[in-house]
């Protein structure tokens, strides 16, 4: 195997013995000599970018993809349910009152009064109240698979990204997802 050797002679990057800049493809290289966030290299002089050239650093790049990832699930989630303080614990109630209420030949308005308290404006009945609520927990486990699936790749993408460009792309490959299962435009 052939090893080209390279220094820096007069703050040029010279491939050695040649007496000229080392040039690939139009842009002076030295393959991993150099992180590319950190350096650009101009007629084989390598200038380091200022902090803000440069950007955040990758942790934070990861931290806000994923809170970003977060954030717009979040917000696709309230399409299908309110999100608010004790919300999470009322829906269980519900959920779990629909499923005796459906087997329970002798229901009351006493024995299930969170699914008594929206006769008339979800159904007319106690048991209409509880097939409704099933249904809209049946719709929201449907809906939760599809958005976890998508959530769960992206944040795993972004998490081992080694690069900004691989964040990037988890979040490109992340909004695609959602417009083909049809969540956002």
């Amino acid at each position: 195997m052939e090893y080209t050797s390279y220094e820096i002679s007069s703050g040029k990057i010279m491939q050695v013995g040649s007496g000229k800049p080392y040039v690939e493809d139009g842009w002076d290289y030295i393959p991993g000599k150099y992180d590319s966030d950190k350096y650009r290299i101009i007629s084989g002089v390598p200038q380091e970018l200022t902090a803000e050239e440069q950007g955040p650093p990758l942790p934070q790049i990861i931290h806000e993809g994923l809170n970003e990832i977060n954030r717009v699930i979040g917000g696709i989630r309230t399409n299908y349910i309110t999100v608010a303080p004790g919300m999470d614990m009322h829906y269980m109630e519900k959920k779990d009152q629909a499923h005796k209420c459906v087997n329970d030949l002798l229901r009351t308005n006493e024995k299930y009064p969170l699914l008594a308290s929206e006769i008339g404006v979800t159904a007319s009945d106690l048991n209409g109240v509880a097939q409704v609520i099933l249904q809209k927990y049946s719709l929201f486990v449907a809906v939760e698979s599809a958005l976890n699936s998508t959530r769960i790749a992206a944040s795993y993408s972004i998490q081992n990204a080694t690069t900004k460009e691989q964040v990037q792309q988890a979040l490109t490959t992340f909004y695609s997802s959602l417009r083909t299962k049809g969540f956002i435009q």
